[in-house]
């Protein structure tokens, strides 16, 4: 499994997303995105609804009523289970990789602007490493174009 992590300098979470979730949708894979707190996933989810006029990414939050999880292309979640069978989980506020079973890869968001979120990532970093995943390491260079260094 591939574990690639985004450095964000000049972008805002959901900037950073939208591009991402898009590829993914593209590939027919299904997404996670797990956060730590469930505020940030209805924040999250007004986000995504009004980002960009016409953009649709179809997603719900897990627990919604009405919402079956497993038919969701998006599912926005503090869950650790892979309710939806993605293939790419988003992590956002450190929150841990839970189930992996079926994730080809996982998307680790890091607020550039947080000193300690960053020293979280770095730790997660290094735990993944030495648990072997496949690493890479994108930051945002002056111009705010991702550059991977890692």
């Amino acid at each position: 499994m591939q574990y690639w992590f985004y450095h964000l300098e000049k972008t805002s979470t959901v900037a950073a997303l939208v591009p991402l979730l898009e590829r993914c949708l593209k590939n027919d894979w299904t997404c996670l995105i797990r956060a730590q707190n469930p505020e940030t996933l209805v924040a999250l989810d007004k986000e995504l609804w009004t980002f960009q006029e016409r953009l649709w990414l179809p997603h719900a939050i897990e627990g919604a009523e009405g919402i079956e999880p497993s038919e969701q292309p998006i599912l926005l979640t503090t869950s650790q289970e892979n309710n939806n069978f993605a293939q790419a989980v988003f992590l956002l506020e450190d929150a841990p990789i839970g189930d992996i079973d079926g994730i080809e890869r996982a998307f680790y968001l890091i607020d550039g602007q947080d000193d300690e979120k960053v020293a979280a990532a770095r730790k997660t970093y290094k735990a993944a490493k030495e648990a072997g995943f496949e690493l890479s390491y994108w930051k945002q260079n002056t111009a705010g174009k991702w550059e991977q260094v890692a």
